[in-house]
């Protein structure tokens, strides 16, 4: 069956490209938050170990551990979301 609308193609390139845009500032976004949130901690850290002379590899390790802790943390609510909205436990 053949679209009578003309324009049909030009606009359906314009959604593609507005879409791409968003997802792509809404990734950008993303990543500027999370790099934000990586340096504030590297910067708090840092004010709030001055003075101990810490080496580089031990505070790479209280990173790692840290982001342990946040990831299990994050990993544990969503769970508890998804396990809360599923329709199986209702009566």
């Amino acid at each position: 069956m053949q679209n009578d609308d003309t324009d049909f193609q030009a606009r359906e390139k314009h959604q593609a490209k507005s879409c791409l845009f968003i997802f792509l500032t809404a990734i950008l976004v993303l990543f500027s938050l999370a790099m934000a949130a990586v340096a504030g901690i590297i910067l708090l850290d840092s004010i709030m170990l001055r003075g101990e002379e810490h080496t580089l590899s031990w505070r790479v390790k209280r990173y790692k551990a840290a982001a342990q802790f946040i990831w299990y943390d994050f990993k544990e609510a969503v769970s508890k979301k998804n396990s809360n909205s599923s329709p199986e436990d209702e009566p």
